[in-house]
């Protein structure tokens, strides 16, 4: 967000900037096959995004964690907040507090990353990464 977008909303050659230094950055890592494993977006932009797409005024766990957004949301959610002002992403949901003026870049971020890696659909969880690598010990702990 500081890096790239001056404006608010950030005009259309600062989302190109940002979208191409985005697909550099992703170009560093090896690209794997990921179609056997399923996208888990944690907290914060995903949260968020969840709210949005349900049009939940507030956070409401037993409908975000779970919830499963596609592409194609993901990519709209995109295009709409980039045509907002972060006081209009602001009024959307409260959700957005703290994270109004980030939130159309995370998106973006996100977008990018599903359409490199060929995910098709992400799900939501409301727990951090700890939360998972430690689920994912207890299992190997259990499956021995």
């Amino acid at each position: 967000t500081e890096r790239y977008f001056q404006n608010n909303p950030p005009h259309d050659e600062e989302i190109l900037k940002a979208k191409q230094a985005i697909s550099d950055e992703f170009k560093n890592f090896d690209q794997h096959n990921l179609s056997s494993y399923s996208l888990i977006g944690v907290a914060g932009t995903v949260t968020t995004l969840a709210c949005l797409e349900q049009n939940l005024k507030s956070f409401d766990i037993q409908k975000v964690s779970g919830y499963r957004m596609n592409r194609d949301e993901i990519h709209n959610w995109s295009n709409k907040l980039f045509r907002m002002t972060s006081e209009q992403i602001l009024h959307l949901s409260n959700t957005t507090k703290g994270r109004a003026d980030i939130l159309p870049a995370g998106v973006l971020i996100l977008n990018e990353f599903m359409m490199y890696s060929h995910f098709k659909e992400i799900i939501v969880s409301e727990r951090g990464l700890r939360y998972g690598l430690i689920l994912h010990e207890w299992e190997k702990q259990f499956k021995s």
